[in-house]
């Protein structure tokens, strides 16, 4: 069952007919902005398949991946929500339910420079703009943490950009952007410590990891990291929370060992004895994928293909006596 049936999806976020992608316009314009503002648009140009950026702490790669690889980003989280093939209903539905009004925190962890969170507020503000989805009030406390001071200014500054276009569609954004390394059980708590903090009014988490597969496979950081992940994911999936875990579909991500099944192991054993998926069935957390074209915002004649593959949670508190 579809909350967002794909007919109702406006063509300004997807062409039904040439089957592509676009980028909300509202972040659209507010990148394309921001990247002149910086520098950057003939970087954003150079950019070839052989040498495709993956970020990273250092200036020149946060350049690098902001200037080449920012839109493709969105389009990936973007191809989640709205789900045009209706391959992905689970995790559509998960978000589309959470954003249908009231209040949340969004934690986007790594955030890099804001390409997940806000291409989902992006994309819930234009559904609303075309009447495809109810326009009642949305508050949300948006936390973005990265360990780039480059990426974490890059996306308070975006985020800045298109805040007054997701409030004229009663989305209203409370945005902190604060360092996390996730190496590191102090970074972690500070972040844990700040998202418990936020939520003293029990207000629902929804913790968004994207794009990290570059950095915990093909740098080995996974066994390093997992114990500070699986508390955080922990932390934020408490009564009402979940989790989305959206990484390319590549063998690193999906393969057998690779990082997704390693990502659904953690969902569903991990923590057995404290959490129960709402839908108890033997596929409820496998990962999810899809593939679309979509629209490049500094170059529209250019359509590449992004695709995205997904694990999501979404946990119960198992009570006992």
């Amino acid at each position: 069952m579809r909350l967002l049936d794909p007919s109702l999806i406006p063509n300004t976020l997807w062409s039904s007919d040439r089957q592509v992608l676009a980028v909300p316009k509202t972040l659209a314009q507010a990148y394309a902005r921001h990247i002149d503002s910086l520098g950057l648009l003939n970087l954003s140009a150079q950019r070839t398949s052989n040498d495709p950026p993956v970020g990273g702490s250092t200036i020149d790669a946060t350049n690098k991946h902001y200037s080449q690889a920012f839109d493709s980003s969105a389009a990936r989280v973007q191809l989640a929500i709205l789900d045009p093939f209706s391959q992905l209903a689970d995790v559509s539905n998960i978000i589309i339910r959470r954003m249908a009004g009231d209040r949340f925190s969004l934690v986007d962890a790594p955030c890099g420079v804001g390409a997940a969170a806000l291409s989902i507020l992006s994309t819930i503000a234009e559904l609303r703009k075309s009447g495809s989805f109810p326009r009642s009030p949305l508050d949300v406390h948006l936390i973005g943490a990265e360990i780039s001071d480059t990426a974490r200014k890059y996306a308070e500054q975006l985020t800045a950009l298109v805040e007054d276009d997701l409030a004229d569609q009663a989305i209203f954004i409370h945005r902190e952007f604060l360092p996390w390394d996730v190496l590191r059980n102090i970074s972690n708590t500070d972040l844990i410590q700040r998202v418990v903090r936020v939520n003293t009014d029990d207000r629902p988490n929804c913790l968004i990891i994207a794009n990290f597969s570059a950095f915990l496979e093909k740098e080995k950081k996974r066994k390093e990291a997992g114990p500070q992940l699986e508390e955080l994911i922990r932390h934020t999936s408490r009564s009402e929370g979940y989790a989305l875990w959206l990484e390319p579909c590549t063998n690193t991500a999906t393969s057998a060992g690779g990082l997704l099944p390693w990502v659904t192991e953690m969902f569903s054993n991990k923590w057995k004895s404290l959490f129960l998926p709402k839908q108890d069935s033997d596929d409820a957390l496998v990962h999810l994928t899809s593939s679309a074209r979509y629209v490049r915002v500094l170059n529209p004649l250019e359509m590449p293909r992004v695709n995205v593959a997904v694990v999501r949670s979404e946990f119960t508190p198992r009570f006992t006596s």
